[in-house]
């Protein structure tokens, strides 16, 4: 009976053994290595782009924040004393603007049916609302 309980042993503990070789091999065996590297590169591709993107974002709004006060500063510089800086919508001035310069390079007319006939389109026709000139 001592001899049999001891052969059990001996298989319960070769059983274990083989068990936990096979995990190692299969754990430690070329194709897993390479998929845990993929993924573990993906994970770190993906933490890196988004650190980029806010990283940009922040760069952007930064920058859009400082034309902005530049902006303001060279108004309040060019602007006589008491003098208030004109009001005027600049997303559609800008956009009249940049319909009236195609147009008037081939000839056509810009959205809206207005016409620019005669205008040369290197000639900002913003300027015109300003309170100043050079």
């Amino acid at each position: 009976m001592r001899r049999l309980v001891w052969v059990a042993v001996g298989i319960g503990g070769t059983l274990y053994a083989v068990r936990k070789a096979q995990q190692l091999r299969a754990r430690y065996s070329p194709p897993a290595v390479v998929g845990r590297a993929v993924d573990d590169l993906g994970d770190r591709a993906s933490t890196f782009v988004e650190r980029a993107r806010a990283s940009v974002g922040a760069f952007g709004d930064d920058l859009r924040a400082a034309a902005a006060e530049r902006e303001r500063q060279l108004g309040a510089a060019l602007l006589s004393s008491g003098q208030d800086a004109p009001q005027r919508d600049a997303g559609r001035a800008r956009h009249d603007r940049d319909q009236a310069r195609p147009a008037a390079r081939w000839g056509a007319e810009p959205a809206r049916g207005r016409s620019v006939p005669g205008q040369d389109p290197r000639v900002d026709d913003d300027d015109v609302d300003l309170p100043y000139s050079f």
